[in-house]
């Protein structure tokens, strides 16, 4: 990747586009119906299923797109979705302080996915913010001594 550091995790953007891809399409065909549990209250008020299915699609599209083109546009298209992944965790987070039935699981998954995509938008950043995420995020990781261990399992397996 064309950034100053790297992290453990790498999100190709073809992977984050299907992601996105199919969180929208299942906004989209799951329909109101789908969405009317309580952990959904905020996204009903602000758009409901299609705008959000239809931004998520968008950001499929854009993520895509910029895959093709350097890395500053590569930089804004996974901010784009991180920010879009940030906004639902929000959202989620907004209906179980006002509901007590809300579940709380999405407010995990989609914080921890809009990580992910802040650490490729780092990644393919030459800023030094970008450089200061990663260098927190691997700091973190070796004190906490999760280290990625793909490669030491697949020398592991040959011996």
């Amino acid at each position: 990747m064309p950034g100053q550091g790297e992290a453990d995790v790498y999100l190709p953007p073809f992977r984050a586009a299907v992601l996105a891809f199919f969180l929208g399409a299942a906004f989209i065909i799951g329909g109101p119906d789908r969405i009317a549990g309580p952990s959904y209250a905020t996204l009903r008020q602000f758009g409901g299923e299609v705008i959000w299915g239809i931004g998520f699609l968008m950001v499929a599209v854009v993520l895509l797109a910029a895959s093709k083109f350097s890395a500053r546009v590569l930089f804004h298209a996974y901010m784009a979705a991180a920010t879009g992944y940030a906004l639902f965790a929000i959202a989620v987070l907004d209906a179980a302080r006002q509901l007590e039935t809300a579940g709380l699981t999405g407010i995990v998954v989609y914080t921890w996915v809009s990580w992910i995509h802040i650490l490729a938008a780092a990644a393919n950043s030459r800023g030094r913010l970008a450089f200061a995420l990663l260098a927190l995020h691997n700091r973190a990781s070796a004190l906490l001594h999760l280290r990625d261990r793909r490669g030491a399992d697949a020398t592991t397996r040959r011996s």
